[in-house]
């Protein structure tokens, strides 16, 4: 190998050092908007949000939806706060003490203007 080709090969080098972590940093977030970067159990965020989603609930919690997924509940906890937040709302069930999800475009569909006015203005929304 030629003085010039081993310069060449190991600008190459330091290049891809610096550029595959970043890559792999678009890649993941690309991936993660999409709902195609799968969790240990196989589930992904499209299949989480397809359980929020579900026609028969306007809520959910993070029990129910491991129940019907068959994942344990941090597991579904950690995509809606890591991959679904920005597409979540929720509030808390005072009666039970637990934390019910549903995503925005679900809500507006399932409940009635009145009763989204009501929730804004006594601020359970969040």
């Amino acid at each position: 190998m030629s003085q010039n080709e081993e310069v060449r090969s190991k600008v190459r080098s330091e290049i891809r050092e610096r550029i595959d972590p970043v890559l792999e940093t678009m890649i993941t977030q690309q991936l993660s908007e999409h709902g195609t970067i799968p969790t240990e159990s196989g589930i992904n965020t499209n299949t989480v949000k397809g359980a929020l989603e579900n026609n028969r609930y306007t809520w959910r919690t993070t029990e129910s939806i491991s129940k019907e997924l068959g994942v344990s509940p941090k597991e579904i906890e950690h995509i809606i706060n890591t991959q679904l937040q920005d597409q979540i709302i929720w509030t808390y069930d005072y009666k039970t003490g637990q934390v019910l999800y549903t995503t925005r475009e679900h809500y507006y569909k399932k409940e009635t203007p009145i009763n989204r006015l009501l929730a804004t203005l006594i601020n359970q929304i969040r």
